[in-house]
């Protein structure tokens, strides 16, 4: 059974959707040849790409890591002629409401000058989804028989043959798992965290660490956001440790918590760094372009 799940909200509305993926051969190290470019468009800590169904025009979506599928408004599907699929269930990560949302299916998918093969999507409502001007979501799991690299701060994708640098730590990413998953260090605490670039904020931590963390603030609400069953209420407080995240060092600092199962490093973090997704050798990274 497929349990595809959601988050989104004012503050935090990466969608987190989880399909399969696959994977195959392995790769090299060295230095990278980048044999594609595909420009991005980052606006307000959330990134945006240009991608065609079937031979449509090509038009803007969110592009996010936080899944391995992807998301059609529903007015997207009727003016691109989609065909339906079969419906899938829609499970919040933060409870067990589920709903089932209708899919739809097509042959192929082009970004860039990639053609890649088809899959099928869930479908959104135009009203549910809260971004206007975007139609829908478009993952990086299609581009599972290359080695990417999601570059924020350079607003690029590529598509090498081997990281541009040192990769800091590669973490496994089993065919089949939707999200890239790793932990964030801070000290001797292990945090479990998702890595997801559909989040506009930078790093959010489970509401039940904080009395674990030398916090040198207390706790104060800053916002809120809903998922698909509940409403969160966000915190902030000053974190006077380092975080550890992929090998890679974010400074003490303000850091903000949430009553959720796992952390989130979202893009104004990632946009200090270079994300190497190796499908092939089911395998991820970070690294510093400086």
């Amino acid at each position: 059974m497929d349990v595809n799940q959601i988050i989104s909200g004012a503050m935090v509305a990466g969608l987190a959707l989880a399909f399969t993926g696959c994977a195959a051969t392995a790769s090299g190290e060295g230095g990278s040849n980048v044999m594609q470019t595909i420009p991005l468009e980052t606006v307000q800590g959330r990134t945006f790409i240009d991608a065609s169904f079937d031979g449509t025009a090509p038009e803007r979506f969110l592009l996010d890591t936080g899944g391995s599928n992807g998301v059609f408004l529903r007015s997207y599907v009727d003016r691109a002629g989609l065909s339906l699929g079969e419906p899938r269930e829609l499970r919040s990560p933060l409870g067990d409401n589920v709903q089932m949302v209708d899919t739809a299916r097509y042959d192929r998918l082009t970004i860039g000058e990639l053609d890649l093969p088809g899959g099928s999507s869930l479908i959104m409502e135009d009203g549910q989804f809260p971004l206007p001007g975007v139609n829908g979501v478009v993952s990086l799991t299609p581009l599972s028989a290359h080695m990417v690299e999601l570059d924020l701060g350079a607003s690029e994708l590529r598509v090498v043959d081997a990281p541009g640098s040192t990769v800091a730590a590669w973490h496994p990413h089993p065919a089949g798992e939707p999200f890239y998953t790793l932990d964030i260090f801070v000290g001797d605490v292990a945090i479990p965290a998702h890595i997801d670039s559909g989040n506009p904020g930078a790093v959010m931590l489970p509401l039940a660490f904080a009395e674990q963390l030398p916090l040198t603030t207390e706790l104060q609400e800053v916002g809120r956001f809903r998922t698909v069953d509940a409403e969160r209420i966000i915190y902030r407080a000053h974190l006077d440790a380092a975080m550890n995240i992929g090998g890679l060092t974010v400074p003490a600092g303000d850091v903000q918590f949430a009553d959720i199962p796992f952390a989130n490093v979202g893009s104004p973090t990632l946009a200090d760094w270079v994300l190497v997704i190796d499908a092939p050798s089911k395998r991820f990274g970070l690294y510093d372009p400086n």
